[in-house]
């Protein structure tokens, strides 16, 4: 279909996504003495989204009567659909959603840092407290409607059910403690150790508690039906150690391990029961509390330089997370629903190996990474549309994940040229260009699809660059996105379609399709930069 309508083609409408955000960072530090720093950090972030989205409702009972070619039945419900039926979920072959967010964030940190030695030996210690504070408000509903011909959904007033609807509010409140310090053993070794704590409490509110339908009834009235309203604590120190060898001024080993983790999204706490599967994005239920995901990386590498304008680094990684979330299958679901859980460990390793350099006006940098993320657990994905998934012992299609298996959505490689030339002292020109190899499409976590889409194809693109330095912190700068107008796809699902690939109403049949985000085509900025303040003052360490 966007090959045969080209791509600025959309396959329903509306779709409108509209985005709002203020934000406010301000940083500031102090000098004590010569070698005692406090230091803070405040923001403010205020983020509103706004959506209107039009899709066919596979849900539909009309589906039936179109694939046993009762015509009549077919033009009676569409006509019941437009008068605004009562059962309209069941009768209108298409929907609009509607979605509705609100996101407020402000938090601060504060930090001390002592640059004096330590047991007759150089070292450098900071520690600090830091405070998060995340309020989310989320409403979705769905309007009934009939599909036009130009796969446009006309609304026939009607909205689904109060308790099909979706109000949340959720606020995360994070305490962090952290501390760390850095000795130098010798003129050739320093050591880094240190460590933070965080404590993270999750409030998830459902706006439908307490509330009446239109015939004055509570929205919940079985006792057994758990609402989104829950409280989860989660909490962890995470530990670091590093180790710096610099033999020469010209060459840097070093090797890390470090520790991370974080707390469950409201989304994902809103759907993790499996006595309560529910189909994302559209339908939340009360859930038991999943544990936080804690990652473990230890990295090592080397840096230097060849020469005095010719620099080098080349590192490797391993990252394995346990206890990661994935939203799978239900042994009581419908087909297509399920729940997150926490499945298993996965991992991402690889390498990254970069080169840049200085000649005189002329600058270049190449960096190339390879980045190998493996699903490390065993489970099963409720999945239709895979030519690989299985019917398990619930009537359920679903996919079977092995240890080894690519994540979808990650390219393995990743290849980036930045080059600049500066034409005079104030005027300087640049370009980028960037490549990724192919990826699975997600749908596709077994790796085992057989078909179109089982990968998204790799894309290189060029970008350009110049800025102008006029004077006394005035700036103009200028540039330009995929130069070459690239038609290229960065991401793609496995999922299915009720049109034609001439965009066609398909008689209510739904059908395999590989659905893809097209990349940005060329587009281009232009602006002015104004810098204000002095030089940025430290203590006089003389």
């Amino acid at each position: 279909m966007l090959r045969t309508l080209g791509r600025k083609s959309i396959l329903t409408r509306p779709d409108q996504t509209k985005n709002t955000l203020s934000f406010l960072n301000l940083n500031g530090s102090h000098w004590f003495s010569d070698d005692v720093m406090y230091s803070a950090n405040v923001y403010y972030r205020g983020a509103r989204t706004k959506t209107l989205n039009g899709d066919g409702n596979d849900d539909q009972a009309i589906q039936d009567a179109i694939l046993a070619g009762d015509a009549a039945d077919v033009n009676d419900a569409l006509a019941q659909c437009a008068a605004g039926s009562a059962d309209s979920d069941e009768l209108c072959n298409g929907a609009i959603n509607r979605t509705k967010s609100k996101r407020v964030s402000m938090g601060f940190t504060n930090q001390l840092a002592f640059n004096q030695d330590f047991l007759g030996k150089k070292n450098q210690f900071t520690a600090g407290f830091g405070y998060d504070y995340g309020r989310t408000k989320f409403r979705q509903s769905t309007e009934y409607g009939l599909l036009d011909a130009s796969r446009g959904i006309v609304g026939n007033g009607v909205a689904n059910a109060l308790d099909e609807q979706v109000r949340l509010r959720g606020v995360s409140k994070t305490w962090s403690l952290f501390a760390t310090d850095t000795m130098s053993l010798s003129e050739l070794w320093h050591l880094t150790l240190s460590a933070r704590y965080n404590h993270t409490k999750v409030e998830n509110r459902d706006g439908f508690d307490n509330q009446l339908d239109a015939g004055g009834n509570p929205v919940y009235t079985d006792p057994a039906n758990q609402t989104l309203t829950a409280n989860h604590n989660f909490h962890r120190i995470n530990p670091a150690i590093g180790l710096n060898f610099t033999p020469t001024e010209n060459l840097t080993v070093y090797g890390a391990y470090n520790e991370g983790s974080r707390a469950p999204t409201a989304i994902e706490l809103g759907c993790a029961n499996p006595a309560q599967p529910c189909k994302l994005p559209n339908a939340f239920a009360g859930d038991p509390p999943l544990k936080q995901v804690v990652a473990k990386t230890y990295e090592a590498g080397l840096r230097g330089n060849l020469t005095q304008t010719v620099r080098w680094s080349f590192s490797t990684y391993r990252t394995q997370n346990t206890d990661d979330i994935q939203f799978i299958s239900s042994a009581l679901s419908t087909s297509g629903a399920g729940y997150f859980d926490n499945v298993g460990k996965t991992r991402r390793q690889g390498l990254d190996a970069s080169l840049s350099g200085v000649v005189d006006r002329f600058g270049w940098a190449v960096g190339y990474s390879l980045v190998d993320a493996t699903y490390q657990s065993e489970f099963d994905i409720a999945n239709d549309v895979n030519s690989a998934s299985v019917v398990n012992a619930n009537g359920d299609n679903v996919i079977n994940v092995k240890k080894g298996d690519r994540i979808p959505g990650i390219p393995k490689h990743q290849f980036k040229l930045r080059t600049t030339f500066a034409i005079t002292p104030s005027w300087t020109v640049g370009s980028n260009i960037i490549a990724f190899s192919d990826q699975y499409a997600r749908g596709n976590e077994n790796n085992a699809h057989d078909g179109p889409g089982a990968k998204v194809g790799g894309y290189a693109i060029v970008n350009l660059d110049t800025r102008y330095t006029i004077g006394k912190g005035w700036q103009v700068f200028a540039k330009a996105n995929n130069v070459f107008d690239r038609e290229y796809n960065n991401g793609g699902l496995l999922g299915e379609s009720l049109f034609t690939a001439n965009g066609q109403f398909n008689d209510g049949n739904q059908t395999s399709a590989f659905l893809v985000a097209p990349g940005a085509p060329r587009a281009g900025w232009v602006g002015v930069r104004y810098e204000f303040g002095g030089k940025t003052a430290v203590a006089d360490s003389n």
